[in-house]
């Protein structure tokens, strides 16, 4: 993937919501993605076997200290240009195979079937909030 200039930095950064749909903005994505070790993910569309994933939600906290949200336009991209969908998709399964980082989900059963089935990856290195809620209510009862 290429490299992100700053004027391209300079201008997403100060944003709360980027949306994922452009060669710069996928650059953006990119260079920010490379800097977390956490984030809160969250997967839009009919997550199922032969279903398709509309939009993908990854929270980041920013070198700023401050949030925001990246949102995949997977629908569109995939509509639009298939050099760009495929360089979304390596991007997101780049970012879903780390070990380095950690995805904070809710219930992620059907993301994660979604993801693994649609965009041909898996997840690695997952908090399921679902599941800890689960083994913490289990916990308290003994």
């Amino acid at each position: 993937m290429g490299e992100c200039s700053e004027k391209t930095v300079v201008a997403y950064q100060n944003e709360r919501v980027v949306i994922v749909d452009s060669e710069d903005t996928l650059l953006y994505a990119y260079r920010a993605l490379k800097t977390i070790n956490i984030c809160g993910v969250d997967v839009e569309g009919s997550l199922k076997r032969e279903g398709w994933i509309y939009l993908i939600q990854v929270g980041i906290k920013t070198d700023k200290d401050t949030t925001q949200v990246l949102i995949f336009d997977v629908f569109q991209t995939q509509r639009t240009s298939k050099e760009l969908y495929e360089s979304l998709r390596q991007l997101l399964s780049w970012l879903f195979c780390s070990t380095d980082r950690i995805k904070v989900m809710q219930d992620c059963r059907q993301d994660s079937l979604a993801i693994h089935e649609l965009l041909g990856t898996c997840l690695n290195s997952v908090l399921d909030t679902c599941g800890t809620d689960i083994y913490l209510t289990q916990k308290s009862l003994y």
